[in-house]
């Protein structure tokens, strides 16, 4: 039977093992932990008068209390487990929203009694516990009732309250809300294992229960159907066609499939025993239509097999995933006392916490400034929010952006040479003009600049002023990216208060670090101002050759441009034909164009004529000056902008802002403080202790827990060896060495029989079980012992049990030989934590 399509679980139903591994859950649950994590669980839902008591009557073999539907007011967790006597115990785990005082009141009822006659008074009590009346109908908290007793399967499952739909004098509108919200809750968590009971004395689709479980579960992957009252279908009707078919998984087919389980009839009270309530259930079906129904889907004894198959195999199953869970939580509670602290009544001992948290802070803002996250506070990188925690590298994104957009857009206009087309409407930034039209502007600017230059040269103080014209956008966006980056470390570091402190605390500490912010704030500010002033008030400075290689460069490509154009000129008159001159104008710009070799002679002596005017050309002086001083202009703000987007990320937003974070809240701001003000700071309420308590006490059965689940997931690695088919220690018939029976000693018998050499031979025996073979680990395994299995080893008269002979068909003597001492070697080797088969045979 698999549990959510995954896993296996045969274990021996009554089995220590199987206790084990059913106990441990439950702990979790009575403990409270899974109000904080999803155990695997069996729910048992259904509408209400769908017979889910007699359900669990059945199961357990007791009648259940239902008098006025007294279980139906609250959950009831039925654990059954098999012990040498009977007992009933009965106790209540308080809801989570129960107050302290309230939850240990309710944990201290517990009632223990011998027999079921006493068992309505003592549910009785535990309804007057939980407060239920007129006016409190229903309650969270569970009622836990442990059956035990010599023939109990171990087995856990959780009640829920009857599904019902509309108010009545007993049960309000406000009462069908609670139920459902209740089942609701049970029902979609991921691990629950649905036990949906449907009434065949209704109509299937008339059952809330059936459309929950569609909603909840929509791959029905953990829904188990249950269909009761099999007896109130009329034989040969389309009803009874229809729930036959139901239970073979034809109609509605889920993972699990359907069970079938007959209830008590009202007139078969006489002998209310489960013995003959079982009786009239095998009887019922092994008559009629159902004997088309494989016997496996009908009877409770059936049920309790495929429920505790279920449950074992989800249990198993999801042990990484539990396990992995008390791991997440424990560090979770972990965190939380961390921000706790110790209780603190004395200005003393509220100093030493805020130290403790000025400590942690400090050390995570150290962290995410240098880029190491590897505490868990920074979350996964793959979310905004662990995005936004990783500050060095939010800061590096904004600060690479900004660079971007600098080169992008921090120069006003931008030159085109005078081929280049300007979009109509490309009004974009920067504003884009031809060179031509930009050098007449720099005339214009020149001759109403005139100092005492010579002619044909310009005022330096020209290319001062292109160049703060140029760089005028870089104030703007310098602004508006310190203020994105304060805004993130703000963010950052009042996360990291909240993670460090509580709320309490925090209201007062950020005060504290929003002020420091913004004294970085204003320090940032300024020092952009200063790295802003020599652009916008100075004169260009800077000793870089970089400036005077990119004028003589542009320059260069300028004077190269004119010579091709004019080149290009003389050759394309001299050439004769369309198909030449466009040949021509690819052969210009690509050197590998050939042209025609007909009608594509150059005149030579008009190429050397033309260079020769260019070279004697007279050219204006001014415009020669205006244009240099645009070379030297553009030049510089290339200089100067890589420059300055370097200064602003090392001396304004480092050094002014974040290399400061880690002390926003240092130990010597609180040594400073008085003791009234600490006392506002660290004073805790009633509401923190109770917290600290709680978290306390959950990380204690939390950890408990963890410890339980690491032994339960290592008998699983154990458990996925073959069991009740792994051979157990071949005994030579006639050997001296007796079988071990689970419980009894290893050490051999006097043996009686001569010496192996002059023994005879032995008449064939009965093959031990595997049962026989087995033997509890702790149990000493004598050296006598092993010599004697392996004597037994070499006889002729060697042997494997029947059913183990088959799958072991070629081992010779040697191999038995050998296998025989690492058995022996290996089972003492192995940790004594469960009863298994002593051989271990390879493949």
């Amino acid at each position: 039977m698999t549990a959510g399509g995954t896993g296996t679980f045969t274990t021996d139903l009554r089995s220590k093992e199987h206790r084990a591994l059913f106990d441990i859950i439950d702990r979790l649950r009575s403990q409270g932990i899974g109000e904080v994590i999803d155990l695997p669980e069996i729910i048992v839902c259904g509408d209400q008068s769908a017979g889910k008591s007699s359900v669990l009557e059945a199961i357990s073999g007791h009648p259940f209390p239902t008098k006025d539907g007294v279980c139906t007011r609250f959950v009831t967790e039925l654990v059954l487990r098999r012990e040498p006597k009977h007992k009933f115990k009965v106790s209540i785990t308080p809801g989570p929203e129960r107050a302290p005082k309230d939850a240990e009141r309710l944990r201290a009822f517990s009632n223990t009694i011998r027999d079921t006659q006493r068992l309505d008074e003592v549910v009785d009590a535990a309804k007057q516990a939980m407060g239920l009346s007129d006016s409190k109908r229903f309650s969270n908290d569970v009622l836990r009732v442990e059956i035990c007793g010599p023939d109990q399967a171990h087995l856990t499952m959780v009640d829920l309250p009857g599904i019902f739909r509309a108010g009545s004098s007993e049960q309000s509108v406000e009462d069908v809300k609670t139920v459902s919200s209740m089942v609701h809750k049970a029902m979609k968590r991921p691990r629950s294992i649905i036990l949906a009971v449907v009434s065949a004395n209704n109509e299937f689709n008339n059952q809330e229960i059936t459309e929950l479980a569609r909603k909840l579960d929509p791959s029905r992957t953990r829904t188990l159907g249950l269909i009761t009252k099999p007896d109130k279908l009329d034989e040969g009707t389309h009803s009874e066609e229809f729930y036959i078919k139901l239970a073979r998984n034809e109609e509605v087919h889920l993972e699990l499939g359907w069970h079938v389980l007959r209830n008590r009839g009202s007139n078969e009270t006489s002998d209310n025993s489960a013995e003959s309530r079982d009786n009239i259930e095998k009887l019922f079906f092994s008559k009629g239509a159902w004997l088309s129904v494989d016997p496996s889907l009908l009877g409770v004894a059936a049920l309790r097999r495929r429920l505790s198959e279920v449950l074992g195999g989800s249990i198993l199953t999801n042990l990484p995933a539990l396990r992995e869970d008390v791991l997440s939580n424990i560090h979770k509670c972990e965190d939380t006392l961390a921000k706790l602290g110790d209780p603190r009544s004395s200005p003393g001992e509220q100093r030493r916490y805020l130290l403790a948290v000025s400590r942690r802070f400090s050390a995570l803002m150290t962290a995410a400034i240098e880029g190491n996250y590897s505490d868990s506070f920074f979350g996964d990188a793959k979310t905004d929010e662990g995005y936004a925690k990783r500050i060095r590298a939010t800061i590096q994104n904004t600060l690479r952006d900004f660079g971007d957009k600098m080169h992008r857009q921090g120069k006003l206009q931008t030159l085109l040479d005078d081929d280049k087309v300007v979009a109509d409407g490309d009004t974009g930034t920067p504003e884009k003009v031809r060179r031509s039209e930009y050098l007449k502007q720099v005339t214009t600017l020149m001759d109403r600049s005139k100092g005492r230059e010579l002619p044909g040269t310009f005022n330096p103080l020209i290319v001062a002023d292109l160049f703060k014209k140029q760089c005028l956008p870089w104030g703007e966006l310098v602004a508006e990216t310190t203020s994105s980056i304060v805004d993130a470390v703000t963010w950052m570091a009042l996360t990291v208060l909240h993670h460090v402190a509580l709320a309490k605390t925090v209201g007062g500490i950020s005060a504290i670090v929003e002020q420091g912010i913004e004294e970085r704030q204003r320090q940032l500010n300024a020092k952009v101002k200063e790295i802003l002033a020599p652009h916008y008030e100075g004169h260009p400075i800077t000793y870089n050759h970089y400036l005077t290689d990119m004028v003589r460069k542009a320059q260069k490509e300028r004077r190269e441009k004119h010579r091709m154009e004019a080149l290009k000129e003389v050759i394309e008159s001299s050439i004769s034909g369309a198909k030449n001159r466009r040949a021509l104008h690819s052969a210009m710009e690509h050197s590998d164009v050939p042209l025609s070799p007909s009608n594509s002679y150059v005149d030579i002596g008009e190429v050397i004529k033309l260079l020769s005017e260019l070279e004697s050309k007279e050219t204006d002086l001014e415009e020669e000056a205006s244009g240099l001083a645009t070379d030297y202009a553009e030049a510089y703000y290339k200089v100067a902008l890589k420059r300055f987007i370097d200064e602003i990320a090392n001396l304004a937003v480092e050094r002014q802002l974040i290399r400061h974070l880690p002390n926003l809240f240092t130990p010597e701001m609180i040594l400073e403080l008085t003791d009234e003000q600490i006392s506002a700071l660290a004073s805790e309420d009633d509401q923190a202790i109770a917290e600290r308590d709680r978290c306390q006490k959950l990380l204690t059965a939390l950890q408990k827990s963890l410890d339980d689940l690491r032994r339960l997931q290592s008998a699983r690695v154990d458990s996925r060896r073959p069991q009740l088919n792994r051979p157990p220690i071949p005994v030579a018939v006639g050997s001296t060495s007796t079988p071990v029976a689970s419980g009894r000693s290893a050490t051999p018998e006097p043996s009686s029989s001569p010496p192996p050499n002059d023994r005879a031979e032995t008449p064939k025996s009965e093959s031990p079980t595997p049962m026989e073979c087995r033997r509890p680990i702790d149990s000493p395994i004598s050296d006598t012992a092993t010599e004697e299995a392996t004597e037994s080893a070499d006889d002729n008269s060697f042997k494997f049990p029947p059913p183990i002979a088959a799958h072991f068909p070629q081992y010779s003597k040697k191999d038995k030989k050998k296998k025989v001492k690492t058995s022996v070697r290996l089972e003492r080797e192995r940790a004594p934590e469960t009863v298994r088969t002593l051989s271990e045979y390879d493949d």
